[in-house]
């Protein structure tokens, strides 16, 4: 005879963009911003973490539809943890902070690729109640930078570990039952009948 457990968890997650897909004309010689709030939450988990990269197949912030009849590019490379006022020319990067944060005074990275995500929240919990942050892109161009649309995808995730409850989660069979699985099962459980099977 065969018993089912009911589970004592359901453990989810989520994660939302508000804005996906951003793009700006950037002023040469400046730094310029493009931002989305990210929303995200998580129960019945026992850790979780959210990284940042690039996305499959991007490996830099560069132009797809080059103007410069010498077919040279400019090389945009990574910001390096660095503040806007102290950002070098052809620079790309991104932060994440509160969503009142100013932009200006945000320290930015350098993008992982893809494959090597950078951590960027996490925490070890039961539950993280619905928080909103601002992911933040920062970029500077040289005013002899080739002018074009630059372009590079980016990956957000968002992965939890499922919470573990001891007790009659870890039986398959009624045979498997002793005093310690007893005594770890959560009083809800042990209250609710369990369906017998017949022979």
């Amino acid at each position: 005879t065969n018993y089912t457990i009911p589970r004592a968890v359901s453990p989810s997650t989520s994660l939302t963009i508000t804005t996906p897909n951003l793009s700006t004309i950037a002023p040469v010689g400046e730094v310029s911003y493009l931002s989305s709030n990210v929303t995200y939450s998580a129960n019945d988990i026992s850790s979780y973490s959210m990284k940042i990269s690039y996305a499959e197949g991007n490996s830099s912030l560069s132009n797809s539809n080059i103007t410069d009849s010498s077919g040279i590019t400019t090389t945009i490379t990574g910001a390096g943890g660095k503040t806007p006022a102290s950002m070098s020319s052809n620079t790309w990067g991104y932060a994440l902070a509160d969503t009142n944060a100013n932009n200006t005074t945000l320290t930015y990275s350098t993008m992982p690729a893809y494959g090597s995500g950078t951590t960027i929240v996490s925490g070890n919990a039961e539950s993280v109640p619905t928080t909103t942050k601002k992911l933040v892109f920062a970029s500077k161009f040289a005013e002899n930078a080739t002018s074009g649309h630059y372009r590079t995808k980016v990956l957000l995730s968002l992965t939890a570990t499922p919470k573990v409850v001891a007790g009659l989660d870890s039986i398959t069979y009624m045979q498997e039952m002793t005093g310690e699985v007893c005594k770890q099962t959560p009083q809800k459980l042990k209250d609710q009948t369990i369906p017998t099977g017949g022979s």
